[in-house]
């Protein structure tokens, strides 16, 4: 089964529905680092795609979903006159990748931008996590991996 939800509410159903129900399942981003079996998985497949409106821009702080392209955020942010994320215009991926894997390079990584993520745990809670310095490490996000 593979879903492409578009609601945040409707997908915090459905996680709480197949966590109840013991029902496997895997996010998939952008699928940009992606290899798939011929026989396809043997669980639920939930992409991200859907979330993919435009960024929010108030000030100096962006609200995006998690299936925004991060090099067309990196474009849209240099437009609106807002810097910091320059180093990920070449990293072929969607932004919740981006802050779940910290992607990034010597220049910078995305959890260094970080200031809030509104998450749908795996048991379909949804929550706000506001980063502290222990939350994103080199090519991970331990302090969001309570659940989520």
């Amino acid at each position: 089964m593979f879903l492409t939800p578009r609601e945040p509410d409707r997908l915090a159903v459905v996680l709480r529905r197949l966590h109840e129900a013991e029902v496997p399942f895997e996010f998939l981003g952008a699928g940009s680092n992606l290899l798939v079996a011929d026989e396809g998985p043997s669980f639920v497949v939930i992409a991200s795609e859907g979330f993919d409106e435009e960024p929010n821009i108030l000030g100096d702080r962006v609200r995006v979903g998690a299936g925004y392209p991060a090099p067309k955020l990196v474009k849209r942010l240099v437009k609106a006159g807002l810097s910091g994320i320059e180093f990920a215009e070449g990293i072929p991926g969607s932004v919740g990748g981006c802050v779940r894997m910290n992607a990034g390079w010597h220049e910078g990584a995305f959890g260094n931008a970080v200031a809030e993520v509104a998450c749908i745990a795996r048991h379909g809670a949804i929550e706000s996590i506001v980063p502290d310095p222990e939350t994103f490490a080199y090519r991970k996000s331990p302090g969001l991996d309570g659940g989520s």
